[in-house]
């Protein structure tokens, strides 16, 4: 008898090990790796799941997913009616709209941005105003683009990152929460990633009032500790 079950298990274990790699690894099993859990799989009677724990416990897979470092460029400090550096250098804000850019960097990933940041820095630029949160006016999704937080889970703990890919290029973020209607959780998840970023600061609501759908009653909102916070505009 062949020391498989049946060449179709075998196919199917091989298509299963080959897809687990391409979804943690970016690759096809090589032959190593492939014989390797392919004999786990027939003697050792594991499964697709323990594969896959097995896998994300080796270096090259942390090499792929931890997190890099935080850059870190200083901190804005209000001095009066201005901000400084928290080096007490002085600081004069050249700033872009860029309202969409988080938006494409939660779903084009560092990529397709970096262009763009560098583009900024070249030019002179210093601060980027970025939205965290727009949708649902005709005008916003087909000239600015679309972010809404419950589409996309992850973005509190992406932001950072963003942040930091920023600070790589010497961009501070000013970072506006709402655009809209309050949002549950939005305000307390950005209080929860952001004390650790040295190139933000943040403005609760663009255009308060404005517009029926821009309804934010800043009474109901306390600053972010450690993050330099303003009310936004209104109408």
């Amino acid at each position: 008898m062949a020391i498989f079950a049946s060449l179709d298990w075998y196919a199917e274990v091989s298509q299963t090990i080959n897809q687990l790699y391409r979804e943690e690894l970016g690759r096809d099993a090589d032959f190593g790796g492939w014989a390797n859990w392919l004999y786990h799989a027939r003697e050792g009677g594991r499964d697709a799941e323990w594969i896959r724990a097995r896998i994300r416990e080796s270096e090259e897979w942390h090499a792929i997913h931890d997190a890099p470092p935080l850059v870190t460029i200083p901190r804005l400090v209000p001095a009066g009616a201005v901000f400084r550096l928290d080096t007490g250098a002085r600081f004069t804000a050249v700033e872009c709209t860029d309202f969409n850019l988080l938006a494409r960097y939660l779903v084009e990933g560092a990529a397709a941005i970096r262009p763009v940041l560098e583009e900024r820095q070249a030019l002179g630029f210093n601060m980027l105003r970025v939205w965290a949160a727009f949708s649902g006016d005709a005008i916003f999704e087909s000239e600015i683009g679309r972010l809404v937080p419950f589409e996309h889970p992850e973005m509190y703990d992406k932001l950072p990152g963003f942040c930091s890919l920023c600070a790589a290029h010497g961009l501070y973020v000013e970072l506006t929460a709402f655009t809209g209607s309050p949002i549950p959780g939005h305000w307390e998840n950005l209080g929860r990633v952001l004390p650790a970023v040295t190139n933000v600061i943040v403005e609760l609501v663009n255009e308060n009032n404005a517009h029926p759908s821009a309804n934010i009653d800043p009474n109901a909102y306390q600053p972010l500790a450690g993050v330099i916070c303003s009310h936004g505009s209104n109408a």
